[in-house]
Parts: structure tokens; C-alpha cells; sequence
């Protein structure tokens, strides 16, 4: 390893904390690769390169990796709290890689309480900013089922939104202000007002690496939530979208399909379904020992097949929702929603949902333990093409895997259609064609690729679709900042 070796000896000399490590690609340790997308095999490495991982602890030090991984000819892979599904590893042969993780450099740095604004490393888990933050009975607002492994900077850098968005907005509502480090080791800091702010904001370390962030903050509130049942999931979006346009906006607005709705415990103890096989699916546990084993034997259990059964069992597709209590009183909402044919649930369910919501390792696991895998697929829809996004990528998954889908993050153009599909495992082209087609399905309705997810390599192949001509821009960003091309490399692009 003497080209590796040259590189560690040069990076030993600026980090004050030998946080320094070397792997072959196929044998980096399960902490290293330890992310969403490590859980499927086509993400596992399989290529020939020497990994240098190093875990800088300020900003001064990651713009000295940067430039000795620049004039040394080495790719540099930015590694947040590891919830990415896109995929980050090594994909080139014979080129060796840093993998430069950045949780060293977290906590508070300034708090401006006159302006509601407070500014973090980058590597701050949003777990541990909350912590922070309701110290002073305060919240960021942005709170995604990833909270407790997930970063501010990947919060920044894929521009997430939280379960909260309605009200708060996603992350680059959220933003104020980003630090970066580009390709070539400069440092910068970019406001709201600059016209680079919101190509930094998104771009997934293809630029650089965003070394902190400065957000607004908000009083903590007082919620009151409930699940309403519609007819049916037209019906259901017509209310869904009714809501979005109430004011004042609603903090929580989800719309579960009738599959989802059972599977994700979401109707637990709410109107037992009176059939013994819906009542066999209904959670997590009844899904794993009754589908499952299904799915295993060869048999392609379709969605519509049990859909079939819970419309006989008159399982609905559900609302979840909830307001801040001093600005919306339930008894409106309530009223509201009865004449657009909603029957309330009470809060229960959405209680039961909320204490669920972060626990993601647990659901992974329930499917993994059987030998089947998970996947979501979470695409930007306007609304005049909602309807026919829902059905047309069902059609799609319908042979393949057993679908669930929930709608959220309304915001004025539309809002995201969340499908997490459940398959037997096949080969990697088997794969890449699912995607392939659901990308080009969504692709002639005017659909982003991704809402919140990011775009990886897995959905980078395919941002023409999503931008045309427009992915010059991104490319001459890229060169701008990176002109050498060692950030983030395969990523977008």
C-alpha cells in the first residue's frame, strides 16, 4: 500500500487526533458501512480500493484532508450519521478513497436568542440538537424518522423534511446560513441572500463539505393530533389537500393507504377487522408470520390481493393529523372533516404513530429476519398528478413486491407520494430496472425523483429525467467548486 501509505503519512500531520484507518474496500468494518443503504447487497463494496477513513474534528482540518486528498489524486466520501439511502461507498476500482466522517466536529457554536437563530457543527446528530435546544424550551422543527442517527449537515445537504414540515418547513426553509469547505479546500460561508445558498443546499457533498449550519429555532408548542378514517384514498386526498390549504397550517398531515394503514399498527386496537386473515395482518408481527411466509414460498402475493381483503373487512385509508392547540381547536377540525365524510379515530393512533416513528432499526428487522428486503421510494408530485402517480407506480411494484403507501409534506405545488415496498430478493439488473421504470413513470408527470430521500448514485442515473438541460447548471457548480471531481464521487452525476 505505499500510495496509501503516502496519504496517511501526510494527513497524520494535520489531524490533532490520529483518527486515521485503513481498509480494502470489501473489508471496511460494519460501523463504517453501517447505514441505510449497507442493508442491501448491490450497495455492499465491489471493488478493489484502499479506504483511508479519518475523522477531522474542525473545519481547518477538513480543508487540509481536502487539499492533500486534491493534490494527491484521492476521492473524498463525506459521511454523515450513516441514514442515507442513496448509497456513498466506493464504486471505481484502483482509485484509492478518504472517508471523511463527520461527527467529531458537533454541538452548539453560537446562540442568538433575540433572533431565534442558533448554529451547529455540522456533525451534530438531531437527536442531540433537540436535547440542546429544549434546554431553552425551544425546537429546530425539523424532526425526520431519522432524528437519532441523522446530522444537521446531512440535514443540509439533502435538503431534508421532518414529519413536521407542514408548519415548519423542510430543511432549506429552516436554513439561515451554511458553512463549506469546497473541492479545492477553500472555505466558505453562504447566507440565505447569496446566489450560491441554495445550489450548496441539496448538492450532497458533490461540492464540498458543509462544516456547520445556523438555523431558526421556535417555541416549543402545545399539539393536539388526531386520525380520521375517509372512504377511500380519492377521497381521502381531496380532504388531504383541503387541509393544506386551511390556514393556519396543520404541524402533522399524513394520508395511509388501507394496507399501510393495518400493517403499520397504525389501526391497532381501533375497530378490530372482523375477518380471521386481515386480522392476521394487521402490525409488524402479523405481517412477519402470516405474508411473509407467503412471499417466501414463491408465490407472488400482489397488493391488490390484500387490498381485496380489506376492503371486505372495510379497512379505510386513514388521516393522520395534528395543529398547534392555541391556534386551531379540534372541535373545528372535527366538524370540518365530518362533512367531508371523515369519521374521527380520536388521537390514539396518531399517538401510537409518533411513539413508533423513530424506531426504524426494529421495522428493518422484522423484514430482514424473514430474508425478504425493504426499500422506499418517496417522489415530489404536483398535485393534478397525485392520483396518478399512487396507482401507476403501484402498477409498477405490483408483480415484483407488496406495496404500502402514505402521502405527507404538502406544501402549495403538491407533496410527497411514500412508497415502501417489500420483495423477495433478486439480482442487481432485476433491481436497477424497478427503479429504471419508476423513474421513468413519474418522469412523464412532471415528479421529482426524490422529495427527501436525496438522490444518491441509486437515483442520480437518473436526474436528467427530473431537470433536462438544467443538469448543466449542477455541472458547472461542480466544476466551480470541484474542479479536481473528488468529492463525493458517482453522486448526482
Amino acid at each position: 500500500m505505499p500510495f496509501i501509505s503516502n496519504v496517511t503519512n501526510k494527513m497524520e500531520g494535520v489531524l490533532k487526533e490520529k483518527n486515521l484507518h485503513v481498509w480494502k474496500a470489501d473489508g471496511l468494518p460494519y460501523h463504517i458501512l453501517r447505514d441505510a443503504s449497507s442493508s442491501f447487497w448491490w450497495f455492499e463494496p465491489d471493488v478493489e480500493s484502499e479506504i483511508l477513513y479519518t475523522a477531522p474534528r474542525n473545519e481547518t482540518e477538513v480543508a487540509q484532508i481536502i487539499r492533500i486528498a486534491g493534490q494527491l489524486g484521492v476521492k473524498v466520501i463525506v459521511r454523515g450519521g450513516g441514514s442515507g439511502l442513496g448509497g456513498v461507498l466506493p464504486y471505481e476500482s484502483d482509485v484509492p478513497y478518504v472517508i471523511m466522517d463527520l461527527k467529531g466536529i458537533d454541538g452548539l457554536l453560537k446562540e442568538n436568542e433575540k433572533c431565534s437563530l442558533a448554529s451547529f457543527g455540522a456533525g451534530t446528530l438531531g437527536i442531540e440538537a433537540e436535547r440542546i435546544m429544549a434546554r431553552q424550551r425551544r425546537t429546530l422543527g425539523n424532526l425526520p424518522m431519522s432524528l437519532a442517527f441523522s446530522t444537521l449537515g446531512g440535514w443540509a445537504a439533502t435538503d431534508a423534511a421532518g414529519h413536521f414540515s407542514t408548519y415548519y418547513g423542510r430543511t432549506s426553509d429552516l436554513l439561515t446560513s451554511v458553512r463549506l469547505v469546497d473541492g479545492r479546500g477553500d472555505i466558505h460561508e453562504f447566507s440565505r441572500t447569496d446566489s450560491d445558498f441554495h445550489l450548496i443546499v441539496g448538492s450532497e457533498g458533490i461540492l464540498g463539505v458543509i462544516t456547520a449550519v445556523e438555523l431558526l429555532t421556535f417555541p416549543q408548542e402545545r399539539f393536539w393530533f388526531r386520525a380520521f378514517k375517509v372512504p377511500d384514498m380519492y377521497e381521502g386526498l381531496e380532504v388531504f389537500r383541503y387541509l393544506t390549504e386551511l390556514c393556519p397550517a396543520p404541524v402533522l398531515l399524513r394520508l395511509h393507504d388501507p394496507l399501510d394503514s393495518l400493517v403499520s399498527g397504525i389501526l391497532e386496537g381501533i375497530n378490530p377487522p372482523s375477518s380471521m386473515v386481515s386480522g392476521l395482518l394487521a402490525g409488524l408481527s402479523g405481517f412477519r408470520n402470516t405474508l411473509m411466509p407467503l412471499m417466501l414460498s414463491g408465490g407472488k402475493l400482489l397488493t391488490s390481493w390484500a387490498e381485496n381483503i380489506l376492503s371486505g373487512d372495510n379497512i379505510s385509508p386513514v388521516i393522520l393529523l395534528g395543529y398547534v392547540a392555541d391556534e386551531m381547536p379540534a372541535d373545528t377540525i372535527e366538524d370540518i372533516l365530518r362533512d367531508h365524510g371523515a369519521v374521527s379515530l380520536g388521537p390514539a393512533p396518531v399517538l401510537r404513530w409518533l411513539g413508533r416513528r423513530h424506531d426504524m432499526a426494529s421495522e428493518v428487522s422484522v423484514y430482514s429476519s424473514a430474508g425478504l428486503m425493504i426499500d422506499t421510494a418517496e417522489f415530489s408530485v404536483p398535485w393534478k398528478f397525485i392520483n396518478q402517480v399512487y396507482e401507476d407506480i403501484r402498477d409498477v411494484l405490483a408483480s415484483r413486491a407488496l406495496t404500502l403507501v402514505h402521502i405527507s409534506h404538502p406544501d402549495i405545488s403538491g407533496a410527497s407520494v411514500y412508497f415502501t415496498f417489500v420483495f423477495k430478493p433478486f439480482s442487481r439488473e432485476e433491481y436497477d430496472l424497478l427503479w429504471s421504470d419508476m423513474a421513468q413513470t413519474v418522469s412523464r408527470y412532471s415528479a421529482a425523483i426524490s422529495h427527501h430521500h436525496g438522490m444518491g448514485r441509486l437515483k442520480g442515473r437518473f436526474i436528467h429525467l427530473e431537470h433536462g438541460p438544467g443538469v448543466i447548471h449542477i455541472r458547472n457548480a461542480k466544476s466551480r467548486f470541484d474542479p479536481l471531481n473528488i468529492m463525493n464521487p458517482g453522486v448526482l452525476l
